[in-house]
């Protein structure tokens, strides 16, 4: 579908064509979110990133460090990219069900897989004459 243009060259777009530029933490929230998984999330993931000294610019004492573990090393290269962590998209009822699908799929492979193991005990205890 083409974007109407009008006569001066200028785009029209409607208010559906438009995104969102910023921060993800702070984007409005939509109506495939929970808005009470949103607020929380959002929280959990500011006070993660303050408590792990993760996505501040001013962080300077990244650099310095000398990591004694692969988790500290991991933090540093983190600290040093700038990167942040983000429970966000977990508030999303698309990201939620999918994950009820899996854990359930998991939890009746989990099952099959333990009966079959206790059939293949019990046949092999029989004893055939």
């Amino acid at each position: 579908m083409d974007t109407p243009t009008h006569p001066q060259g200028l785009r029209k777009c409607t208010w559906q064509q438009a995104v969102y530029k910023g921060d993800p933490l702070l984007s409005p929230i939509t109506s495939y979110e929970v808005p009470v998984l949103v607020h929380a999330l959002v929280h959990a993931s500011e006070v993660l990133n303050t408590w792990l000294r993760l996505g501040d610019a001013a962080d300077t004492t990244a650099r310095s460090e000398v990591p004694e573990t692969f988790v500290q090393a991991w933090l540093v290269r983190a600290r040093n990219r700038g990167a942040r962590i983000n429970l966000r998209p977990w508030a999303d009822v698309r990201n939620l069900m999918g994950a009820l699908v899996l854990g359930m799929l998991a939890h009746y492979s989990f099952l099959m897989i333990r009966s079959l193991g206790r059939a293949i005990v019990y046949f092999s205890e029989l004893e055939i004459d």
